[in-house]
């Protein structure tokens, strides 16, 4: 629903880096970790922010919107 309302431009790159991150091919990203936590990360594209959890075998998207302030509260 989040993507549906973006632009076909904001859609393709948010696609992009999704894609990366279940990859596991984040090097090239700006990747961030969370404060409190050992397994999420963040990614900051512009105004929007990917949130994710990495684990031994996988990455799990746990987050994908726009930055506000609720963005980083209560991810566990």
């Amino acid at each position: 629903k989040f993507l549906k309302r973006r632009t076909k431009k904001e859609r393709m790159i948010l696609m992009s880096v999704m894609s990366l991150i279940v990859e596991k091919k984040t090097d090239a990203l700006d990747v961030k970790s969370l404060v409190g936590s050992k397994n999420l990360f963040r990614i900051r594209i512009g105004a929007f922010r990917i949130i994710f959890e990495k684990l031994e075998k996988e990455n799990i998207i746990r987050f994908l919107g726009k930055r506000n302030e609720n963005t980083y509260k209560n991810r566990e």
